[in-house]
C-alpha cells in the first residue's frame, strides 16, 4: 500500500470542531478498531482561512470531546459484532507461544 492508497476511517463522529475517527485494523476475518480524536481550529493568514487539526483540547472542548467519544463507543458496540475478550500482554504472549493466537 502506498501513501496515496490511504484507507478512510470506518466511521467519523463530528461534533462542533471535534472529530472522532474510528479506524478498522486487523484481517478480513478478525477486525480491531481504534479511535483518534482531533480538534480543528482556524488560522488566518493573508486574508485566507486555513483549518488545522490538533490533539490538544482546552477546558471548553472537553465535554464535546467526551460526547464524540461516547458516540464513537456506541458505533463500535453496534457495528463491530461481538466484543473480543481483552487479553493481557502475558496472556497474548503465552497464547502466541502455544500457537493459539
Amino acid at each position: 500500500m502506498t501513501k496515496n492508497d490511504r484507507v478512510p476511517p470506518a466511521h467519523v463522529v463530528k461534533l462542533s470542531l471535534v472529530e472522532a475517527a474510528i479506524w478498522r485494523n486487523g484481517t478480513p476475518e478478525k477486525a480491531y478498531y481504534s479511535v483518534t480524536l482531533k480538534r480543528y481550529y482556524a488560522v488566518e493568514r493573508d486574508g485566507h482561512t486555513a483549518w488545522k487539526g490538533t490533539t490538544s483540547f482546552g477546558r471548553d472542548d472537553l465535554l464535546v470531546a467526551s460526547k464524540a467519544l461516547n458516540e464513537a463507543h456506541s458505533w463500535l458496540i453496534q457495528n463491530s459484532g461481538k466484543q473480543e475478550p481483552v487479553r493481557t500482554i502475558e496472556e497474548s504472549e503465552t497464547s502466541d507461544l502455544e500457537g493459539n493466537a
